[in-house]
């Protein structure tokens, strides 16, 4: 009292109101009763309190705290902006204009959480450094994701700022979401469709782990690792404004490309894809997006192709039917509705190759230039065609210009024009083929074009995918 302001106090709470003791910003996003028992001392001047109690918390509930609205926002999820707390207790100690929590929470089927709360009275800077578990995804999840994932997750958070505002906050976050299954994922589907691919029914996630970190109002994943059995493992990063610009970058192994073909061509091409890919994409706009990458094929095998099956039967080279494909890169950009393909590396065993690059404009135009390559002993019927066409020698192959022209649906190249104008210069030969022609033909009565396809116990079967029309 006047000159002595000190205070030395044991305090039993009984429910009372926990915005009599929260600094003002905060009373209306923290509301509950408190219960419990605390000391309370004061100095003599007033301007130093001190104090340590075990309090428990009834009723409690949080609104709009700077750090889930950001998520609310972002994933437009209205399920992240409130929480009621089922259980809440915590050990505290105040000492120095500095208040520390210890704490347990649990709002059920929202989080279970324990952790501690650092918060300054003067600066109102709060440290947090949380574990968090017991969060199933189709509650955090954004909206539109929610129906499809499966799963609980848990994570632990560090963040250091103001918890009324998210300006200068500072946050890294470690998420586990093992055992995550992803049922009928439409936005992959929704843009592999427009290309004409397809995407698996179901994605069962046996490891799936993030490092994020929240500065200057941008989430960035600093990493992610992915295993899903029997489709790939990939790691990622990436970050995200909250103007909704996402950009990340993804590498995967292992991809059965059969798996992701659309049907006509899985049945002809198998092989694990690697690969690298990067995109850009605004408010989750994926076919407006820019991307690019690389990708390479492992264990790649080429079989039964119509193009196959007619140049197994010219040649008489059955070995062509089935193709190991001994080497298969190339690098690709998609901006624009535009799809650049360059550094095409195409070896087929020793029989066939494919170099060069090639592009497709937004109006499905077709351009570019390849090399063509093939065993020597394949061009045996054309004469002198090292030396006019396939002139060009490299990897034990012959290599022939190749300009590409048309459309996708009405592609072009003058590899045939090519050749005819060489035949022209040899009525023999042109003869010869005439004549081999029309044996062909005459086989074709007989059924001789069935000996060139694929056997039919030989078909590949494919895994059935939901069909792109019906997903919304």
């Amino acid at each position: 009292m006047r000159e002595d302001k000190s205070i030395d106090a044991n305090v039993e709470v009984n429910e009372m109101s926990l915005e009599k003791i929260l600094p003002e910003n905060l009373r209306q996003r923290i509301q509950g009763k408190i219960s419990g028992k605390l000391t309370w001392q004061r100095n003599k001047s007033g301007d130093d309190i001190a104090s340590e109690g075990d309090l428990n918390l009834t009723g409690a509930s949080l609104h709009d705290l700077s750090i889930f609205k950001e998520l609310t926002d972002l994933h437009e999820n209205p399920d992240l902006q409130d929480f009621t707390l089922d259980q809440a207790s915590f050990h505290y100690v105040l000492h120095g204009g500095r208040l520390v929590l210890n704490l347990h929470a649990r709002a059920t089927g929202k989080f279970n959480l324990t952790g501690t709360i650092t918060y300054d009275l003067k600066s109102k800077v709060a440290d947090l450094d949380l574990s968090v578990d017991e969060l199933p995804l189709k509650i955090w999840m954004p909206s539109e994701f929610k129906p499809r994932y499966s799963g609980v997750a848990k994570a632990a958070l560090k963040w250091h700022g103001q918890l009324d505002t998210v300006k200068d906050s500072i946050a890294t976050m470690a998420l586990n979401l093992d055992g995550t299954h992803i049922s009928n994922p439409v936005l992959l589907r929704r843009f592999l469709a427009k290309q004409g691919f397809r995407a698996p029914d179901e994605i069962q996630l046996d490891k799936a782990q993030f490092t994020f970190n929240y500065q200057n109002e941008t989430f960035s994943l600093m990493q992610a690792d992915l295993v899903a059995p029997g489709i790939m493992n990939a790691q990622l990063s990436g970050s995200l404004t909250n103007e909704k610009a996402l950009t990340a970058t993804m590498d995967w192994q292992g991809m059965k490309l059969q798996d992701w073909l659309p049907v006509k061509f899985a049945n002809h091409l198998s092989g694990d894809l690697d690969g690298h890919l990067t995109l850009a994409v605004r408010k989750w706009k994926f076919g407006d997006g820019s991307y690019g990458g690389d990708v390479h094929l492992l264990n790649g095998e080429l079989s039964y192709t119509s193009i196959q099956s007619v140049l197994a039967r010219f040649l008489n080279a059955r070995p062509l039917l089935k193709m190991p494909l001994t080497r298969t890169q190339l690098t690709w950009t998609w901006d624009k509705r535009t799809l650049n393909v360059n550094g095409i590396a195409i070896r087929g065993a020793n029989d066939i190759g494919v170099k060069g690059d090639f592009a497709i404009g937004g109006d499905g135009e077709l351009f570019g230039l390849l090399w063509v390559g093939t065993k020597p002993e394949y061009l045996k019927w054309l004469p002198d065609a090292e030396t006019t066409v396939f002139t060009h020698k490299e990897d034990g192959l012959a290599w022939a210009k190749v300009k590409l022209s048309g459309t996708m649906k009405k592609p072009g190249q003058d590899l045939g024009t090519q050749v005819l104008a060489q035949l022209k210069w040899h009525p023999l030969a042109m003869a010869a083929l005439g004549v081999k022609l029309v044996s062909w033909y005459v086989g074709d009565w007989f059924g001789a074009a069935e000996e060139w396809k694929r056997p039919e116990q030989a078909s590949v079967k494919v895994k059935s995918a939901i069909t792109p029309a019906k997903a919304n």
